[in-house]
C-alpha cells in the first residue's frame, strides 16, 4: 500500500492551454523531487483511479474554464461537490469529474483530495501555454508546494534510515567524520579549520551524553546497506522555564556524499515530528547558507530576519545569519 503524496498533471499537450496540467506536474518534480510522485494523465477515469489509488494526499491539476481571467489559479480541497461541478477545458472525453464520481462509486479516492485548476485560454489544437497560462505555471508550483509542505509529506531516501542516537550507539565517531565533512565544505557550524577529529569526536560524545539526559534530542540518517551515518539534526529542549513549549533546531548537517537526496528534508521533517512528541510546539533555528533558508522557508519555516556579522566562516570572515521560527501547534499526530 503507497503513502505519501502525488501530483497528477491532467490533460493534452496538443491542445494549448489544456496541457497546462503535464507541465505544471513537470516544473513540481523538479522543485520538490523526491517529495512526491508525479503523473501525467489523460483523465481517463480508471487510470486516474490507479494513479491515486492509496496516497494520502492526490493533488490533481487540470485546465479548468469557470469564466475566471486566463491564469488564474483556483484551489478546490475536500470540496467534492464543487470539484464535480468546476468545469474542465472539454478536451478530454472524459474527465477528472468522472474520475472523481466514479471514485466514490467505487470507494477508490485517496484519503485527501485537492484540485489546482488553471483558468484556460487557448485549448484549440496546437501545441504551446498562452501567455496568461504559461504565467500562471510558476504560480500554481508554489501553491502545490505549499499544500505538500503543510500536510507534512516526508520527502522518501532510499537506502536511508533515520533514528534517535545514545551514548552507547558507537556513532561519535561517525558524526565526526559528517561533521568535519561540513566543516571543510565552508558549513558555519560553530567550528573553525582546521578541525581535528578528536574535537569534533569529543563535541559528539558531549552531545549524545545531552541526550542521554533528556536535554536534547540527537536524529542520525543512516545507509541501510552499509550502516554508514550520513546525516544528522539536533533537537534542543532545554529552554527556560517560561519558555517550555520552545525547542531549537541546531546542527543539521548531510555528508557531501549524500546530498540531492531529499534527506535534508527528511531530517527536518523527523526533528518537527521528535519535537512535537516531546511537547514542544514553537521551534527557532538560525542558517547562514542561502541553500538551507530555502529549504527551511519551502517547509514553512517563517524568517524573523538576518543578523549581520553574527559568526565567522570555517576560514575567517564574518558571516550573517537568518533566524527562523515554525508553530508547531497546527501539527496532526
Amino acid at each position: 500500500m503507497r503513502s505519501g503524496v502525488v501530483v497528477i498533471g491532467v490533460g493534452n499537450p496538443s491542445r494549448r492551454d489544456d496541457g497546462v496540467g503535464w507541465a505544471v506536474v513537470e516544473a513540481v518534480g523538479r522543485r520538490l523531487g523526491k517529495a512526491v510522485d508525479i503523473v501525467e494523465s489523460d483523465a481517463e477515469p480508471s487510470r486516474l483511479l490507479d494513479a491515486w489509488a492509496d496516497f494520502d494526499l492526490a493533488v490533481v491539476v487540470d485546465a479548468v474554464r469557470s469564466g475566471a481571467a486566463p491564469g488564474k489559479v483556483h484551489v478546490w480541497a475536500d470540496e467534492p461537490e464543487q470539484i464535480r461541478a468546476t468545469p474542465s477545458t472539454g478536451s478530454h472525453s472524459l474527465g477528472l469529474a468522472d474520475a472523481i464520481a466514479l471514485g466514490h462509486a467505487l470507494d477508490r479516492l485517496p484519503a485527501r483530495l485537492i484540485v489546482v485548476g488553471i483558468e484556460a485560454q487557448e485549448t484549440a489544437p496546437g501545441h504551446g501555454l498562452s501567455s496568461a497560462v504559461a504565467g500562471a505555471v510558476d504560480n500554481a508550483v508554489d501553491v502545490i508546494a505549499t499544500i505538500v509542505v503543510e500536510h507534512g509529506a516526508p520527502r522518501r531516501c532510499d537506502g536511508i534510515a533515520i533514528r534517535r542516537a545514545g551514548p552507547d550507539d558507537g556513532v561519535a565517531r561517525a558524526l565526526a567524520d559528517v561533521l568535519i565533512d561540513c566543516v571543510e565544505g565552508g558549513a558555519s557550524v560553530g567550528f573553525m579549520l582546521p578541525l581535528e577529529h578528536e574535537r569534533a569526536e569529543a563535541y559528539w560524545a558531549n552531545m549524545l551524553d545531552s541526550a542521554s539526559r533528556g536535554e536534547r534530542i540527537v536524529l542520525v540518517a543512516e545507509e541501510q546497506d552499509s550502516a554508514t551515518v550520513v546525516g544528522t539534526v539536533q533537537v534542543i529542549l532545554t529552554a527556560p522555564q517560561n519558555q517550555p513549549h520552545r525547542g531549537e533546531i541546531a546542527k543539521m548537517l548531510v555528508h557531501s556524499r549524500a546530498r540531492r537526496r531529499g534527506l535534508a528534508e527528511a531530517l527536518m521533517r523527523a526533528a518537527e515530528a521528535a519535537a512535537f512528541e516531546a511537547g514542544k510546539t514553537l521551534l527557532v533555528l538560525d542558517a547562514s547558507s542561502a541553500d538551507a533558508q530555502r529549504l527551511y522557508q519551502r517547509l514553512g519555516w517563517q524568517r524573523v530576519g538576518a543578523i549581520p556579522g553574527y559568526a565567522l566562516w570555517p576560514h575567517g570572515g564574518f558571516v550573517d545569519t537568518t533566524v527562523f521560527y515554525k508553530n508547531l501547534t497546527a501539527r496532526s499526530r
